[in-house]
């Protein structure tokens, strides 16, 4: 079962010093000082390894994200433990850290600590005043535990998305990437799963594409280096399906962390827990169907017991999709299913894909690319770094022969769309296609772009 894990969710602690209102974990009295022991990481390091030893051949390295709860409560001596010991077993090389924080307790120590062991630091956060993270904390909390007015050094930032911060959100995003240079922050639409139906601060899937997905790609216009995690990968896979053909020798490659369409929880993503129970991700608790066992219990020495529960799983989820005819949708190439796990604490059990935010998010916004594919194309080249060029009344392309994305592998073929053409120039692909089908502020960036090329010419 562990021999493919390359992500593990170490939830050090469920003990946490905020009470966030559409947090899954809602009763943190239950979890009052309660720390993972040295002893239970290493029982973990020692089943992994054994599994990566009965299956030569196999072991991706390992991301180790340090969650919780709030894991700075477990302290740093607690953590540096943690780090050695799989320094010591996994080596330095194929083992690294990430840890996932609200960023209330960070101070220069604590970065100070993260860039000694290379751990990068990402904070929850909803935006920049008191009104978006009103969910989160009571105005004296805010006044006083924001990190960004501390001036802390983070790597990345993760947002949830309500109607409480709605209109503030891509405002808050601008302001990191040239505060704090984050390009590429992660939001999250907020599934309040504690609450049966349909809730007054969740959005629904047309809501969020029109009120925050659309208004993104429009300010990404002006500055096409900024994006956020999501639309990059819609936009990737939307260039994708529109240049490209899928090459079918390859499988689906799993989710890098709840960005994919098939789900990796158990597989490829793990969540170890303090008291030593194991479980496809951290947003799984309460589903028993999710829990994969224990570092204490006897060894699964054939891996049948393990086998059997993810094909459960996956079983679970082809079934949803054949139900709702997923692979005939025309927004099949984007979409990612949303989390199978919220949807069945949601749906306590009845549907492992919610249609009012999923389906509804992925075929409105794929209406909007499909509608004016270039400028799309476009602000794909500048955020994957392809040259890019303004030649006359033309935009000239270098894409790769070869595009992998989470969904699969993709190789260069046949363009159904008579406007772009595809040539080769010094065994190079471009495509080209008409100026005029590109709008101003991504000309005038073609433009600046050209002259700074120029300038550097000898």
């Amino acid at each position: 079962m562990l021999e493919n894990v390359y992500h593990l969710i170490l939830t050090v602690t469920r003990d946490c010093n905020l009470h966030c209102q559409y947090c899954f974990e809602q009763d943190k009295q239950r979890y009052r000082q309660e720390k993972m022991t040295l002893e239970c990481f290493q029982k973990f390091l020692d089943l992994l390894c054994y599994e990566r030893r009965k299956n030569p051949g196999t072991g991706p390295a390992l991301e180790i994200c340090f969650h919780g709860g709030e894991p700075l409560l477990a302290g740093r001596a607690r953590l540096q433990q943690f780090i050695d010991e799989a320094h010591r077993q996994l080596g330095k090389d194929r083992v690294f850290f990430s840890l996932q924080t609200n960023g209330t307790l960070l101070d220069k120590d604590w970065t100070d600590w993260a860039e000694k062991n290379n751990c990068h630091i990402s904070i929850s956060l909803d935006g920049y005043n008191y009104r978006a993270n009103r969910l989160r904390f009571t105005r004296q909390e805010f006044a006083r535990k924001n990190p960004l007015r501390r001036g802390v050094k983070i790597s990345g930032v993760l947002a949830l998305l309500t109607r409480n911060n709605l209109s503030s959100l891509i405002p808050f995003l601008l302001y990191l990437f040239h505060r704090h240079r984050l390009d590429c922050t992660r939001v999250n639409a907020a599934e309040l799963v504690n609450a049966p139906g349909p809730c007054q601060e969740e959005l629904t899937g047309t809501l969020l594409t029109k009120k925050f997905y659309i208004p993104l790609l429009r300010c990404m216009a002006f500055w096409p280096w900024f994006s956020e995690y999501h639309i990059r990968t819609a936009l990737q896979d939307f260039a994708a399906g529109y240049l490209y053909t899928r090459d079918e020798k390859y499988p689906n490659s799993g989710c890098v962390l709840c960005g994919a369409k098939f789900c990796g929880a158990g597989n490829g993503i793990i969540n170890l827990l303090p008291d030593g129970d194991l479980w496809a991700c951290q947003r799984s608790l309460g589903l028993e169907s999710y829990r994969l066992g224990s570092v204490y219990d006897p060894p699964d020495y054939f891996g049948l017991a393990s086998f059997g529960k993810l094909f459960g799983l996956a079983y679970q989820m082809a079934q949803s999709i054949r139900a709702k005819r997923c692979d005939t949708c025309f927004a099949a190439d984007i979409c990612d299913h949303g989390c199978r796990a919220f949807a069945l604490l949601k749906t306590q059990g009845a549907a492992a894909i919610r249609p009012e935010i999923a389906c509804e998010t992925y075929k409105s916004l794929k209406k909007y690319l499909g509608k004016d594919p270039y400028n799309h194309l476009v602000l794909f080249a500048f955020l994957h770094k392809f040259p890019v060029r303004k030649e006359r009344s033309l935009i000239q392309i270098e894409i790769p022969r070869r595009l992998d994305t989470i969904n699969g592998h993709h190789e260069i073929g046949w363009i159904r769309d008579p406007q772009i053409q595809i040539f080769n120039k010094d065994n190079k692909i471009w495509i080209t296609f008409a100026k005029k089908r590109v709008s101003p502020p991504l000309l005038f960036w073609l433009t600046a772009a050209g002259w700074r090329r120029r300038s550097k010419r000898p």
